[in-house]
């Protein structure tokens, strides 16, 4: 299982840690978490809860990289329903700070003094290999604190 622990939220931002069982795989940097049921397009981070994972192909990136899901159903496919806000296509990837997010949690292998993340490529190529070696579809739950429960 990955779990995915919030531990700082700004008013643009909002830092976690991923982690594969109990080993930290990368530092993640997404959209501020917004009140339950608001959504601000392409500028709000995924609610704290579970979820399922799963490799696939990235039409947007030409890779493969972890799909983010809920929910499936024939008009949005493989998707996010939660608090009665629809995500579609959001994945882990990497990136360096807000602006390349548009809703995805961006991975990194840690922040600078700016609070971008650095080594962002090779984040991504860590978690891909967790999918390598341990298959294609891994659950995740999301915790806004690391001492949260999901809800």
């Amino acid at each position: 299982m990955l779990s995915h622990y919030r531990f700082e939220h700004g008013p643009n931002y909002t830092k976690g840690e991923l982690y594969y069982l109990d080993d930290l795989v990368c530092y993640i940097l997404e959209d501020p978490v917004r009140a339950k049921g608001i959504k601000v397009p392409k500028f709000t981070a995924i609610a704290a809860g579970n979820y399922t994972t799963e490799l696939s192909w990235s039409p947007k990136f030409k890779r493969n990289l972890p799909l983010i899901y809920n929910s499936i159903n024939s008009r949005w496919g493989k998707h996010i329903y939660y608090q009665g806000v629809l995500f579609v296509g959001v994945r882990f990837h990497a990136g360096n700070d807000p602006d390349d997010s548009a809703g995805c949690p961006l991975v990194g292998s840690g922040f600078n003094r700016r609070g971008k993340l650095y080594q962002a490529r090779e984040a991504e190529s860590k978690l891909l290999e967790i999918y390598q070696e341990h298959g294609n579809v891994i659950p995740l739950r999301i915790y806004n604190h690391k001492i949260d429960e999901a809800v």
